[in-house]
């Protein structure tokens, strides 16, 4: 439903009153009586007409009055530097994509403050490093998708997944970037089902010892087809692209070439 699309409001004001709205999609910012929908769970705000016309995106400020409802977020498109300090406000909130925003590490920090969140989707949003804040997440994240993001630092990356021990499902496919052996090593100790690291070269381990990333897949795999994951979030509820995908993995080619015009 759309904004346009809203319901008027009652005789009296204060905007109308919808206690058994659980979806939402909005085309044009954030209404004034968003807050009003008290059972609200999904919001899909992606592709805003605000920011598709250059302007910020109105009413981010209003989410805060969904802390009590609010599980799963879609801010995708919506031209944000950073995730709005509202969202600290939403302690049920389990699935929030950010895709295609130009966000950087930094852009990320209020996101670091959600108790509850499971599945991070930040494809293709320019992130370099992940804050530091952010292994604040490692009780309760299972999903994480930097894949596109083309400044993406293997080493800082390597030292936050090393604390994020419940992550199941991985993607930073189309990175472009230089692996190293060492990130295999962390991934292998992460109890990981799902993995795509396709469009980046993957570096074998010094002295010529053979690729680490080999035995990681097998790794993968074989987990995948023993038992399904225990996912943060269940099937019916995720949405779209790799939060909604089955557990699966997507091998990588040793010597993939920098595709950088693909995400860009």
């Amino acid at each position: 439903m759309s904004r346009a699309g809203l319901p008027p409001p009652p005789a009296g004001g204060g905007g109308p009153r919808l206690p058994n709205l659980t979806r939402l999609f909005l085309g044009s910012g954030l209404p004034t009586c968003l807050p009003t929908f008290t059972a609200l769970e999904a919001l899909n705000a992606s592709g805003n007409a605000d920011a598709q016309a250059g302007r910020p995106l109105a009413g981010l400020e209003r989410l805060a009055g969904l802390g009590a409802s609010l599980t799963h977020l879609d801010l995708s498109y919506c031209g944000l530097a950073a995730a709005p300090a509202a969202i600290t406000r939403l302690t049920a909130l389990r699935s929030l994509r950010l895709t295609r925003n130009p966000l950087p590490g930094g852009g990320l920090l209020h996101v670091c403050r959600l108790p509850a969140l499971a599945a991070l989707d930040v494809n293709t949003c320019r992130v370099a490093e992940l804050p530091e804040a952010f292994t604040a997440l490692a009780p309760t994240l299972t999903s994480l998708d930097l894949g596109g993001n083309r400044q993406l630092a293997p080493e800082p990356l390597r030292r936050q997944l090393a604390h994020l021990p419940n992550l199941q499902r991985f993607c930073a496919g189309g990175c472009g970037a230089k692996l190293p052996a060492a990130l295999a090593d962390t991934l292998a100790a992460l109890p990981l089902h799902y993995l795509a690291v396709n469009g980046n070269k993957l570096l074998a381990t010094p002295q010529g010892g053979g690729p680490a990333w080999k035995p990681l897949f097998e790794a993968v795999e074989a987990r995948r087809t023993a038992a399904p994951p225990a996912p943060g979030l269940p099937t019916t509820e995720q949405p779209p692209g790799l939060l909604a995908l089955e557990a699966s993995i997507a091998r990588a080619d040793w010597d993939a070439a920098d595709d950088a015009a693909e995400f860009y």
